[in-house]
């Protein structure tokens, strides 16, 4: 009895290792580009995420996705505005469940593209180990 009671045990552990777990991750970044910090939140239930927020913030607290002259220069210059990538990023991150490598270069937001993967790798780490909270990232 003892043996089996150890291997349910076992197996509901090695089950679960590996699954998201539950919470609210948070990661801003600690310097700002261009007047712009860039910042990612991420909610788990039931081991899976159900929401992804990616923006940027100015020092007056505005989020780059609400400011029309930035978008409006940037859809000249690149193709593209922040509206669009943020809603194309978070799109396949969650209809991927956290799978970054699903997630392709946009054309026109590269750098915004490198920023968002490599915060997610950052908070997928602390997903998997349940560390819910905010952090600074470089």
């Amino acid at each position: 009895m003892k043996k089996i009671i150890f291997y349910l045990i076992s197996l509901i552990i090695f089950i679960s290792c590996g699954k998201y777990q539950d919470g609210e991750y948070y990661a801003i970044k600690k310097e700002a580009y261009k007047g712009w910090k860039t910042f990612l939140k991420i909610e788990v239930k039931n081991n899976e995420i159900v929401s992804v927020e990616f923006n940027k913030v100015n020092k007056d607290n505005k989020l780059v996705t609400e400011d029309k002259e930035y978008n409006k220069k940037m859809k000249e210059k690149s193709g593209i505005d922040s509206v669009e990538y943020t809603k194309i990023l978070e799109e396949k991150f969650l209809k991927s469940n956290g799978n970054i490598n699903d997630i392709d270069i946009v054309a026109g937001a590269t750098h915004s593209v490198v920023e968002f993967k490599n915060m997610s790798k950052f908070l997928l780490k602390k997903i998997k180990k349940g560390k819910t909270g905010k952090y600074e990232v470089n």
